[in-house]
């Protein structure tokens, strides 16, 4: 069930057994897996659109997630919205690396392609119909309510002022700069991330054996993969070393580096839906997952270099773990 940020301090139903905040992919299946084992819980995001994706991320879903994606019954749901299945072809420096023949035995767990635009709401909504579980948006965790040295629930402002969300677990599915690691003073190891990103939507930009290409340079890095809609994600992973001359042209240079590609996909006849978008200081961090009344999942606990294209299926495998 949905409540929207009009939802208020009078509102029946305050106390919950886990708040979440965060309704992206690791919040959501959180809610919903905890829900179906008779948890109640209060999944709370900051924006107010249920619609709302995360845009920064590789729009892919490695294998190993694929059986938390059984468990959530998406499966169905992302091949009927169009969901391409990721295989791939790799670029090394001993060439290319093509995928093995279907294997001739039972069907092995793949992962998807897909964009957020169309996964985030989709785990969203699904999340809202699940029984149990409450889908609170325009809610923004603004502080932690404790006692005893236990965390016992959040604040969070909402367009109707602050309130106050009791609960006997806090989970912080908000991100690689939770705000609930923050509040609850859980530092992170940091490390530097040697490169930099920026990525852009292309329609009908073909790809040799139609599937997705990846290229490690050494220690530049690229890669096309087709998802959803004819849609194919495009993205460049540049050493800091040329991060002056993106800066200078952003377009240009995104160009340039695609075009310089072995095997390079005609990036020119192709059509870009969207703007380039990118980071150039994307550092890695890994924190303790849990403190009393708390526990991280996603990219809250550890974020991982985006090059490997596993944050997906890490925000679904860990929520599938706390559950």
């Amino acid at each position: 069930m949905t409540k929207s940020e009009s939802s208020g301090p009078g509102d029946a139903g305050h106390d919950y057994d886990v708040v979440i905040s965060g309704s992206g992919l690791a919040g959501s299946a959180a809610a919903i897996l905890l829900a179906r084992r008779g948890v109640r819980v209060a999944l709370l995001e900051r924006r107010s659109d249920p619609e709302a994706y995360k845009v920064l991320c590789t729009h892919s879903i490695t294998a190993n997630a694929h059986p938390v994606l059984d468990e959530l019954g998406l499966v169905p749901d992302l091949e009927k919205a169009g969901a391409v299945r990721n295989d791939a072809r790799w670029y090394t420096r001993w060439g290319w690396i093509e995928p093995n023949a279907a294997h001739p035995g039972p069907e092995l767990p793949h992962g998807y392609n897909v964009r957020r635009s169309t996964l985030d709401p989709l785990i969203r909504a699904r999340a809202a119909d699940t029984p149990g579980v409450e889908l609170l948006t325009g809610h923004r965790v603004t502080g932690l309510v404790q006692e005893a040295g236990r965390t016992v629930g959040v604040r969070a402002a909402t367009s109707r002022g602050e309130r106050e969300i009791r609960a006997r677990l806090v989970i912080g599915a908000d991100g690689k700069d939770s705000a609930v690691a923050k509040f609850a003073g859980i530092p992170a190891e940091q490390y530097e991330n040697a490169r930099f990103g920026y990525l852009a939507h292309f329609r009908d930009l073909p790809l040799r054996g139609g599937i997705g290409q990846t290229w490690f340079l050494e220690p530049d890095m690229a890669y096309a993969f087709p998802n959803d809609d004819g849609v194919t994600v495009l993205a460049v992973l540049p050493d800091k070393k040329r991060l002056p001359a993106f800066r200078a042209d952003p377009e240009g240079s995104f160009l340039d580096f695609v075009r310089a590609l072995p095997e390079a996909p005609p990036v020119d006849s192709a059509e870009r839906v969207t703007k380039f978008i990118g980071t150039v200081d994307y550092p890695l961090h890994s924190r303790r997952p849990t403190a009393p009344g708390i526990a991280l999942i996603g990219d809250a606990a550890l974020t991982g270099d985006p090059l490997w294209g596993v944050g997906c299926g890490w925000a679904l495998q860990s929520a599938k773990w706390l559950a």
